[in-house]
């Protein structure tokens, strides 16, 4: 067999946080004062750095421990400032939400005045074309209208024209009429004259047809001894009508 040769402890034993009444064997890794220590022998009730023969120093972490709780006391603000950030990260994504709700909102409205201004547009739309049908209806009409315009004065024209020319071919039948009347009153007049003198010869031949057609009788008168002449009419064997003499015998 071979030769054993006993070498003693070789790894390091963790023993957390000195204290004063723990007994550490050699190479016992202890924390104290921040810093990291290494027994050499076995001790009792031996503080860390007091006795270099019992302790030995591992580590110098005291920087870093202040650096540590440095860091902790940052990353305490730290906490705070992320807490207090997380409370203003809430509140702002409450105001966000709102926001959201406000623009979700806004969104809407704009949809509906969207749609509204669709809409009016449409309606602007219709009513331009309205406006160019009643502006084509408007010129039609005042077209009409002059067209109108010129037949009324014409119209007009003719009839004061003719109302003209019916005046004075009034006038003139007037004038005519007149003249006709007057001619006819002198005819009548004359006419009536002629009808009286007609009427007086023919009176006149009716008294010269009596007269002559009536014969005289002869007698002596006795006292004186003349000749008288006695007229017999003979009216009773003649008539006389619208001049015409008959003889009855």
């Amino acid at each position: 067999m071979g030769q054993k040769v006993k070498l003693g402890k070789v790894v390091l034993t963790l023993g957390g946080d000195w204290t004063e009444s723990e007994s550490y064997s050699e190479l016992t890794y202890v924390t104290h004062n921040g810093d990291g220590w290494i027994s050499l022998v076995p001790n009792i009730d031996t503080e860390p750095g007091s006795d270099d023969t019992k302790w030995r120093k591992a580590t110098d972490v005291q920087r870093y421990v202040e650096a540590m709780q440095a860091a902790t006391r940052a990353a305490e603000r730290l906490n705070e400032q992320m807490g207090q950030a997380e409370q203003e990260r809430a509140q702002a994504e409450g105001q966000r939400a709102q926001a959201e709700q406000a623009r979700a909102q806004a969104e809407g409205l704009r949809a509906d005045a969207e749609s509204g201004r669709g809409n009016a547009e449409l309606a602007r739309a219709q009513a331009e074309r309205l406006r160019d049908q009643a502006e084509q209806l408007r010129a039609q009409a005042e077209q009409q209208r002059g067209q109108a315009e010129a037949q009324r004065r014409e119209a007009v024209d003719t009839a004061v024209r003719l109302t003209s020319n019916a005046v004075r071919a009034n006038q003139e039948a007037t004038q005519r009429a007149n003249s006709a009347a007057s001619n006819a009153d002198a005819k009548a007049g004359e006419a009536a004259t002629a009808a009286q003198n007609a009427r007086d010869a023919a009176a006149s031949v009716d008294q010269k047809v009596i007269e002559a057609y009536t014969l005289p009788e002869f007698s002596i008168d006795e006292e004186t001894m003349e000749l008288q002449a006695d007229v017999v009419p003979i009216t009773d064997q003649f008539s006389l009508e619208n001049g015409n003499l008959t003889v009855e015998f």
